[in-house]
């Protein structure tokens, strides 16, 4: 997949369960990750984001298509993290495996998940491809000039560089790379290249990277495979470039990365071993080295933490606010989309289409601004949390229908706690 998801537990459950009655002396998990330049099955994926269902595919299909043959796909990365051994994990839980409850197995299984995930995250790979990406799609305009490009890229590059991830060789020389990923970008038709002619002033004209909503989608996909490292940094850009004032307390940033890392835990992967004040101060930290924060103080004359940011700090956040705006704005459609159920429950299957009428109407309304806001995983995603948040309840349709159709969804009776997400939402958008 693209951005680092929940694992599944399925599988995992029942190797832990073959351990458990002894059909091994230990068993070794290996994170592995696997990333691609470009994949293959692009128009396929799009469609199941977009609510068609997975199409069935032979390995021969591939094999057979000469079309795709000829294209050129880039690059393969491969990595492996430390194996996770099972016996000396399980030995490690407060309670042994036999003690445990039902619903303390369940939390075992999702933890294994979680740290295998986790390690997957140290050893993944940033790619030009994704680099530039992340470039193209942190903002909503149709098109962005060469030079200011590469100065976000370089940002972007300078952020990773800082955190200490692995990038791929090819981006040793950044410019170069990011020129061959831009080429194979326009080669590919996910964007256009507007550029100088002859005659022309060179002072007066500048190259322009042209993308058009339609194809957002598809670069979408890319920018996910390193999504997750820029998510400390977004939540507090997007934390604090909702705040019109220039001091800003670190509470209320605080604040808002904890109700980020809620309504989005089922999209990101955290780490459990760091508090929100913790990464919040790493992050702030960082953007003070930069001066992308003009200033901060221990502490204001009541006592509280604050930041100072102005005029072109508020300008050189926006790029990593941008990065998950338009997971904001998959979430304000299902908020939006939760009017559908106040008359009566409603099959959780025409809510989703309903939900995805509603998404296109507020695209070209202009309530939302970015196509790949228009995706059905996320309204899913989204749908999950806002169940587990009790805003809408869980219902069933009656016993005659089919398993899947009995499922169903009402709108919670307290109209406070909707409107308060509805609020903090907004905030961002």
């Amino acid at each position: 997949t693209g951005k680092m998801v929940l694992p599944k537990y399925g599988l995992l459950s029942m190797i832990i369960q073959a351990f458990q009655e002894k059909a091994a002396d230990d068993l070794a998990l290996i994170p592995v990750y696997i990333g691609y330049d470009r994949i293959i099955e692009e128009k396929s994926y799009l469609k199941e984001l977009g609510g068609a269902a997975k199409e069935k595919e032979k390995t021969t299909d591939v094999i057979k298509s000469s079309r795709i043959l000829r294209k050129r796909y880039g690059r393969v990365y491969v990595n492996i993290a430390e194996p996770i051994l099972l016996k000396s994990y399980l030995e490690q839980q407060p309670k042994s495996f036999e003690e445990m409850t039902i619903e303390e197995r369940q939390s075992t299984y999702r933890k294994i998940g979680y740290d295998i995930v986790l390690e997957i995250t140290k050893v993944s790979v940033v790619t030009p491809f994704a680099l530039v990406a992340s470039g193209l799609l942190c903002h909503n305009r149709r098109g962005i000039a060469g030079d200011e490009l590469i100065d976000v890229l370089r940002v972007f590059y300078d952020y990773l560089a800082h955190r200490g991830v692995k990038f791929a060789s090819t981006l040793s020389d950044l410019d170069k790379a990011v020129s061959e990923a831009l080429n194979l970008f326009v080669q590919s038709r996910l964007i256009s290249r507007i550029g100088m002619e002859e005659g022309d002033d060179e002072e007066l004209t500048e190259i322009v990277y042209s993308l058009d909503d339609n194809k957002r989608l598809n670069i979408e996909y890319y920018k996910n495979n390193i999504l997750h490292y820029f998510v400390p940094v977004s939540f507090v850009a997007s934390s604090i470039l909702a705040h019109t004032e220039d001091v800003i307390s670190v509470g209320r940033i605080v604040e808002d990365y904890r109700f980020f890392k809620r309504i989005f835990h089922r999209e990101f992967i955290f780490d459990d071993g760091v508090t929100e004040t913790e990464e919040v101060e790493q992050v702030l930290s960082y953007l003070q080295e930069r001066g992308m924060i003009t200033g901060r103080t221990a502490e204001s004359s009541s006592g509280e933490a604050t930041i100072e940011v102005k005029g072109k700090g508020r300008t050189n956040l926006k790029p990593f606010a941008g990065l998950i705006h338009n997971y904001i704005e998959s979430y304000w459609v299902v908020i939006r989309g939760s009017a559908y159920l106040r008359k009566a429950p409603i099959a959780e299957k025409d809510w989703t289409k309903k939900l995805l009428r509603l998404g296109e109407l507020m695209f070209k309304k202009g309530e939302i601004t970015r196509t790949e806001a228009l995706s059905q995983a996320n309204y899913q995603n989204a749908i999950s949390v806002f169940s587990e948040a009790k805003v809408v309840v869980p219902k069933e349709l009656g016993e005659k229908a089919d398993k899947k159709e009995r499922k169903a969804y009402g709108l919670t009776e307290n109209k406070s706690q909707i409107e308060s997400i509805r609020r903090r939402l907004f905030r961002f958008l």
